[in-house]
């Protein structure tokens, strides 16, 4: 083991300078809790320097943006640690060097891979990099293997860009239609048919691509859940978000004995929230409590914002989905709640909730025979449902 992976253990020592020596990292400017974690994981890393200590140490800096300091623990725990967790250190290691040195980050994720060639997210994040440093055979070769364990819309997207890069646009839109079939809100996918369809000549499906891609969303994170794990390390984000779910339970308590919004509540929790939100842009929590929040204070068409950006990151979300689709309905928009309602329940059809809201908005518009098929289909799957009843008996 420790053979294998000398050459990247005296990598890291070397680019951090230390040797063996765990990096103390200039606390100073640090938010208090952070100061804390930083230092308990610290001491007890020194203490007992094992592979577990080690890689926990290492996964508090890395939440928190000390990516070389991670990096560096990394490496040092993967060098005495058993094969699946260097294996685990060494994905991590390519991950934090990703934004800062992606030849490095190429290495540690390829050290990984060898290691334990089955991890999906590994190949993906590793076929990602070498594309981008122009190292087509090896992404190619990474891309496959991704999609060898489990085909995604990631793999089969990379794959079609290069096919697009390598002047082949009819073979890239064969890759492209499969990414999109797994997966039709990876906007990104739309944004590569949009050219391959230009180049072949096919304006149209180019036009209507480019149109599903809009100003393309954030990019669809990669399912990781070694990099899940390591946001899940941190505390600034635990914090403002236990914070503001608390301000506005409280809050949702008051309003349903008294009645009554309370506006202070509500903003507490908003200050909480967008707090986590820097912290952490890409979580999905955060941005629907938000969106909740931004409703209570009557900042509909914001909240309907942030819901669509969960919705869009996220569509097997049932709860944004259905508080999206509320929230339109609530604004008067009602075919487009009856538009998120029709996706939500082709992916969940037996969804209760949904179906209520579909029915409802029938009703609403008096679309009798439609609300009577929500309806029974509502009693399919909840037979003692009273207002499914009661509305069919009207």
């Amino acid at each position: 083991m420790t053979r294998r992976l000398a050459p990247w253990l005296a990598l890291g020592c070397a680019a951090c300078g230390g040797g063996d020596a765990l990096p103390a990292p200039e606390l100073g400017e640090v938010e208090p809790l952070v100061r804390l974690e930083i230092a308990r994981r610290a001491e007890a890393a020194a203490s007992d320097r094992s592979a577990d200590n080690l890689s926990r140490y290492a996964r508090v800096l890395h939440a928190h943006g000390m990516l070389a300091e991670a990096e560096h623990v990394y490496l040092l725990a993967a060098g005495c640690a058993g094969e699946d967790l260097a294996s685990e250190c060494l994905h991590l290691a390519g991950c934090a060097m990703a934004p800062l040195q992606p030849e490095r980050a190429v290495e540690h994720l390829t050290a990984a891979l060898a290691l334990r060639p089955d991890r999906e997210a590994g190949h993906l994040r590793l076929a990602i990099l070498a594309e981008r440093l122009g190292k087509v055979d090896v992404a190619r070769d990474h891309y496959e293997k991704a999609v060898a364990l489990r085909p995604s819309s990631h793999a089969w997207l990379g794959l079609g860009r290069l096919l697009l890069q390598a002047g082949d646009p009819r073979a890239a839109v064969e890759q492209l239609e499969r990414a999109r079939a797994l997966d039709p809100d990876h906007h990104q996918v739309d944004e590569a048919l949009a050219r391959a369809y230009a180049r072949l000549g096919q304006a149209e499906a180019s036009r209507q691509a480019a149109q599903r891609a809009g100003n393309l969303s954030a990019p669809r994170p990669i399912d990781d859940p070694l990099m899940a794990a390591v946001n899940d390390a941190d505390v600034t984000y635990r914090a403002f978000e236990g914070r503001a779910i608390a301000r506005f339970d409280e809050e949702h308590r008051r309003a349903l004995a008294t009645g009554r919004r309370d506006k202070a509540l509500l903003e507490q929790a908003l200050d909480a929230i967008d707090s986590a939100c820097r912290a952490r842009p890409d979580s999905p929590t955060a941005r629907h409590y938000r969106g909740l929040i931004l409703a209570g204070l009557g900042r509909v068409d914001e909240a309907i914002a942030e819901l669509q950006a969960v919705v869009a990151a996220r569509p097997d979300d049932e709860n944004a989905g259905l508080a999206l689709a509320g929230m339109l309905r609530a604004a008067g928009r009602a075919s487009a709640a009856l538009v998120q309602l029709d996706a939500l329940l082709e992916r969940r059809p037996r969804c209760v909730d949904a179906l209520m809201q579909r029915a409802a908005l029938h009703l609403e518009a008096h679309e009798t025979e439609a609300a009577r098929r929500d309806l029974r289909a509502i009693l399919d799957v909840a037979p003692d449902n009273e207002w499914a009843r009661a509305r069919l008996r009207e």
